[in-house]
């Protein structure tokens, strides 16, 4: 529907995880390996993502993390991809094991886990997370509900809590947040036309 950006607050990597008691040890494994279920909770993007791999594996979409989060835990499905982010405490609860991060860097939270590009896959894919508001709010509005949440990300301990997790904090505003959401639009048909041939 039509909207405003209001403000882009953080940003984190896709990253594959698998339950931590799986068969699944690592990423080199994992990608010598048929007949897997995947699990993807970011709608088509984190299917793309991982059909990356070259891997004819069962995709199933699910409409969040946590149904995806309980199935993965669940070994109902072998492996899922959900944002750094929303996987961290899952990982250091020790329920999940990161395989893979959809990245050129590693992770600092997990410097173990290997990135797509060290695996021949040379591909970036992140979630954002946002406000967005109605088209019918105001200009004026617009610009005072981005200025009170600007102000809010800019917290430290917001800042402090997010990098912890595995997200990079931001605070965009309304105008920086429709170009990073138009740029990002931009990567995904790029990506799509990369992969779905």
């Amino acid at each position: 529907f039509p909207s405003h950006d209001i403000s882009i607050v953080a940003a984190s990597p896709s990253l594959v995880t698998t339950a931590a008691n799986n068969k699944i040890i690592d990423a080199k494994q994992m990608l010598k390996m048929k007949d897997l279920t995947a699990g993807t909770s970011n709608g088509s993007t984190s299917e793309i993502l991982i059909k990356a791999s070259g891997q004819d594996w069962t995709y199933i979409g699910y409409s969040g993390g946590a149904p995806m989060f309980i199935d993965l835990m669940a070994g109902h499905i072998n492996l899922g991809v959900n944002s750094a982010m929303g996987s961290y405490t899952h990982i250091v609860n020790g329920k999940l094991r990161p395989l893979m991060v959809f990245s050129k860097n590693r992770l600092s939270q997990f410097p173990g886990v290997p990135t797509s590009f060290e695996l021949g896959i040379p591909i970036e894919g992140e979630v954002w997370f946002g406000f967005m508001a109605p088209k019918s709010l105001s200009d004026a509005n617009v610009k005072k509900l981005g200025d009170a949440i600007v102000a809010i990300a800019k917290d430290p301990a917001y800042v402090d809590q997010l990098t912890k997790e595995g997200a990079t904090p931001m605070a965009l505003n309304p105008e920086e947040s429709k170009q990073y959401v138009a740029r990002d639009l931009q990567n995904l048909q790029k990506l799509y036309k990369d992969i779905i041939k």
